[in-house]
């Protein structure tokens, strides 16, 4: 019965898709998008404007994400890439082609050995270890421990390489996991201390407190601690929290506007999840409902329009919060 009702979500979603795919408002998307990419793209590099912002707030189509992906990673990492030459990435291999044959005598890449089978379970590139994309993860993740000596890896970046792989070649998944750690996150996100990220956290916590007061009024009364959950949204950009129609869409957004989305859009979740979690009067109540979000049925053009309808979010107050909590860490 367990397996009949789970082909039965399949198949009305698979309908639903379908529906959507022939509606109106879907084909005047794509043909948005279709105008811009022949407008502003030129030598494959696209040029960031207002109307770029615009259109990927509202979500980048399947066919397109490849390109457009490779694209903004490309804009953030120009210089880098200017850097340390064409061929960085090969080089990297090349250079550490000894030790990628005996990974247990190095900490980090014994760890990701430990976290390749536990990356994207369910997606069906990474169930098997023998994979195609699997072998891909792991040269990305055993390079870019080679590249960024001081990070070298953190859990949660095995996700963020495999998101990209869904859509980009291996060297680009590899200037793509640059991109979020080096340029997109804040510093000190994916160190041993996670300092960055759990600064974010406090950050969070003031930001809860000021758009979403009943909910954080009846988590302080229930005595929870929102960080164990919100963390890995942070460190992940949302795989694993949420379905992967709304965490791609959230990594849209966040290739081109950077770390200051993921508050918008945890917030956006609170918001749409509140009634659920004043309804629940217990710790474990609370657990559950946050720990079950990728169940939620919920299309990511609505998440977003939450996410992006919250006034009198800026930058600015993000920085000073974040500045005020790492002083008070001195």
């Amino acid at each position: 019965m367990d397996k009949a009702a789970e082909l039965k979500n399949l198949s009305d979603q698979l309908v639903k898709n379908i529906q959507t795919e022939q509606s109106k408002q879907y084909l005047e998307w794509l043909q948005k998008w279709d105008c811009f990419l022949v407008n502003h793209m030129s030598n494959q590099t696209l040029s960031s404007n207002s109307e770029l912002k615009t259109l990927v707030r509202q979500g980048i189509p399947h066919t397109y994400r490849s390109r457009v992906w490779k694209s903004l990673v490309q804009i953030i990492v120009a210089n880098a890439q200017s850097e340390f030459g064409k061929n960085y990435y090969s080089c990297l291999l090349g250079r550490n082609s000894e030790r990628l044959k005996n990974p247990a005598s190095d900490p980090c890449l014994r760890q990701i050995d430990l976290d390749l089978l536990r990356t994207l379970p369910t997606n069906i590139h990474f169930i098997n270890a023998d994979s195609e994309k699997m072998n891909q993860l792991k040269r990305v993740l055993y390079s870019f421990r080679f590249h960024n000596k001081t990070v070298g890896y953190c859990q949660g970046m095995n996700r963020i390489v495999a998101v990209a792989l869904l859509y980009l070649k291996e060297d680009d998944a590899f200037w793509f996991l640059v991109a979020v750690v080096e340029y997109l996150q804040p510093p000190e996100y994916y160190t041993p201390t996670l300092k960055g990220a759990v600064i974010d956290q406090k950050v969070l916590t003031d930001i809860v407190q000021e758009k979403v007061p009943k909910v954080w009024n009846h988590l302080k009364q229930l005595g929870v601690d929102l960080s164990i959950f919100t963390l890995p949204w942070f460190l992940t950009i949302f795989v694993d929290s949420v379905n992967q129609n709304l965490y791609l869409h959230i990594f849209d957004v966040f290739l081109l506007e950077g770390n200051k989305v993921i508050f918008r859009f945890a917030i956006a979740l609170l918001k749409i999840i509140e009634p659920k979690l004043l309804e629940c009067h217990t710790i474990g109540a609370i657990q559950s409902c946050l720990s079950n979000l990728s169940d939620l049925k919920l299309e990511a053009k609505e998440l977003a329009k939450v996410a992006f309808g919250i006034h009198s979010f800026s930058i600015k107050t993000i920085e000073s919060r974040r500045q005020m909590y790492a002083n008070s860490q001195h």
